[in-house]
């Protein structure tokens, strides 16, 4: 009896990588609104921002020329960081390129800002991978990875959540949070960004931080 399916493509692996971005994007919308409801004042903020990052200063991890330093290291400038990984289809690009134009838009003020790329793929992203990767998106932009126990540590400490999902043929995705962190000069999180925040709103909060 001949097989129905026979000379059928495989299904698609669009829809899955679709319905991935989908999750991620409102998973980053609430807790966007989680932290900017209009009823949480300044200070209700800055008490849920506190606890964010708490004692991640000691966790080492890997730059891209292979040297080891402790995240506190990283302090003494304004950062926005990033959690991800370089094999993703649409989420960190999009948002290391909009984080980039805004830096572009506000100009000389952005000198001293720092853009922080962690990966939550230590499999593939190796220092070579993660140096090619970030090359084009400017000066300010470094990328970090590490062992796995101490991603993990600092992965907890933001709150961060990821999910390695097989898609077929021993490849692979991962599902992570969206949100870009805001952090001042002494490594606090003062402020968080959500994944394709409109450039007016993106603008004002990376000029907040720069004050």
């Amino acid at each position: 009896m001949a097989n129905p399916d026979a000379g059928k493509k495989p299904p698609s692996r669009g829809p899955i990588l679709a319905l991935a971005a989908l999750a991620a994007g409102l998973c980053t919308l609430l807790a966007v609104l989680y932290f900017q409801r209009p009823s949480d004042g300044i200070a209700q903020r800055a008490e849920l921002f506190e606890t964010i990052g708490q004692n991640a200063e000691a966790i080492s991890v890997r730059g891209t020329d292979g040297s080891v330093a402790t995240w506190g290291s990283l302090n003494g400038a304004p950062r926005v960081v990033f959690f991800g990984f370089t094999h993703c289809p649409e989420i960190c690009p999009t948002t290391l390129s909009d984080i980039s134009a805004a830096m572009k838009r506000l100009g000389p003020s952005t000198q001293a800002l720092r853009v922080d790329f962690v990966s939550v793929d230590p499999e593939r992203d190796t220092p070579e991978a993660l140096r090619a990767y970030i090359a084009g998106f400017g000066p300010q932009v470094r990328a970090f990875s590490g062992d796995k126990a101490e991603l993990e540590a600092l992965v907890k400490s933001y709150r961060v959540v990821y999910r390695k999902t097989e898609i077929g043929a021993g490849d692979y995705t991962i599902d992570h949070t969206t949100l870009a962190y805001l952090l001042n000069r002494e490594g606090r999180v003062v402020d968080i960004a959500g994944y394709q925040t409109p450039p007016e709103r993106l603008d004002a909060q990376l000029k907040a931080l720069l004050k």
